[in-house]
This record gives C-alpha cells, sequence and structure tokens, in this order.
C-alpha cells in the first residue's frame, strides 16, 4: 500500500498537472475499493452457517436470494453514488483548470496523461487486490466478518479519502495559483498516505479474526 501510493506521487511530480492526477486517481480508487467489497460480501454470504428456518428448505433459499438481491442493491447504490461523485469532481477539475489558464487535454498535447493516471490507479487496485487477498482471504477476515459490517466498511474506508478529494478540488479551484505550487501536490500525498494508514488499520481492526467488534456484527449478520 505504502509503495503503490509512493509511486503515483512520483507519477504525479512528473506530470504538468500533479494535484489533477491525484484528485482523479483517489477519486478512481474509491470506485476500485467499493468493487473490491462486493466479492468479499459474496464469499461471506457464501460460507457464512445458513439460517434455519423451519423445515423449510426452500424458504430459507428464498430469504438467502432475497439476501443478496437486497446486497446488490446497496452496493450498486453506493457504486452508483461514487461515480457520479467521480464525474462530477473531474467534471469540476476541467472547469477550474480552464478558468487559471491552464486548459485540460485528454489525451493529448500537455495535458493530463490518460496513460499516466491509469498506471497510477492500476497500482492503487493492485495493492488494493493484495491487501485483500493478505488480508481477507488468506488471515481469515472473512471468518469473522458480517454482511452488516462489510456493507457500511466501504463507507468506513472511503471516508477519509472522499473528503481529501473534495477539500483538494474546493482548494485548487479557490486558489489555483497555490494548487499549482509542487508544495500542494505534496501535502495532497502525504495527507493520502496518513489517511490510508488510519483507515487500513481501522479495517483490519474491525476484521480481526476474533475481534469483539467482529463477533458481535457476525452475530448481528
Amino acid at each position: 500500500m505504502l509503495l503503490a501510493n509512493i509511486v503515483v506521487a512520483v507519477l504525479a511530480f512528473r506530470d504538468d498537472h500533479g494535484y489533477q492526477l491525484l484528485l482523479l486517481v483517489y477519486g478512481a480508487e474509491t470506485l476500485v475499493i467499493a468493487v473490491l467489497n462486493l466479492p468479499k460480501m459474496l464469499i461471506v454470504a457464501a460460507t457464512r452457517p445458513r439460517p434455519q428456518v423451519g423445515v423449510n428448505q426452500a424458504l430459507s433459499g428464498i430469504v438467502g436470494v432475497l439476501i443478496g438481491l437486497w446486497i446488490y442493491a446497496v452496493a450498486l447504490g453506493f457504486l452508483l453514488m461514487l461515480a457520479f461523485v467521480g464525474a462530477g469532481m473531474l467534471g469540476w477539475a476541467f472547469d477550474f483548470d480552464a478558468r487559471s489558464g491552464r486548459a485540460l487535454q485528454l489525451p493529448e498535447g500537455d495535458g493530463l496523461s490518460t496513460a499516466t493516471a491509469a498506471w497510477a490507479v492500476g497500482l492503487l487496485a493492485m495493492s488494493h487486490l493484495v491487501s485483500f487477498v493478505a488480508n481477507f482471504l488468506v488471515r481469515g477476515e472473512f471468518r469473522s466478518a458480517s454482511l452488516v459490517l462489510l456493507l457500511v466498511q466501504p463507507f468506513l474506508r472511503t471516508g477519509l479519502l472522499i473528503a481529501l478529494v473534495i477539500i483538494g478540488a474546493i482548494l485548487g479551484a479557490a486558489k489555483p495559483a497555490i494548487a499549482a505550487a509542487t508544495l500542494f501536490t505534496a501535502l495532497l500525498v502525504v495527507v493520502k498516505i496518513a489517511s490510508d494508514v488510519i483507515a487500513h488499520q481501522a479495517e483490519r481492526a474491525r476484521l480481526r479474526p476474533g475481534s469483539v467488534r467482529a463477533g458481535r456484527a457476525h452475530r448481528a449478520g
């Protein structure tokens, strides 16, 4: 996770639109986190003990299907919400960059490179995938996780990140000269890494096998 953030920071510093690259990539990272949460919910739903609804197994199956549909509806709503936020932030980036006299052009010219952005998002996605395999699967977090906890987990995991993107865009719109400074980009990187560390440790504490929170949520879910 730390290595991926450092590489993304290097790519941002090499780009003429460093802080905008970071805002775009960090916004896309929220979608990555939401997408990776879907297989977590499916794994937990598939491995958790089946509720016994009397002796009628058909009714139990119907309940399972309804729970699955509800999970998908909530997850889809969350993804759409993030997509709208990301589209709005990207449109805002185009707008305030044009008003500052440095039109953002994709993918040619001296504007933001889509290839650079794609590499950056890919690196962060890979780091989250590694964490998913190492922590959720190998270390067995799925055994103590619950559907209830996983439904709110993306909100908890991306809260600080979304706040950083919004605040960074607001500052960039209000003070484009300051936002263009290398120090502003560096500040975004430092705050992002700090928020990642905090959110990652909090997530591990919530999903750690045998933890009090995970045990309570598992019984509730």
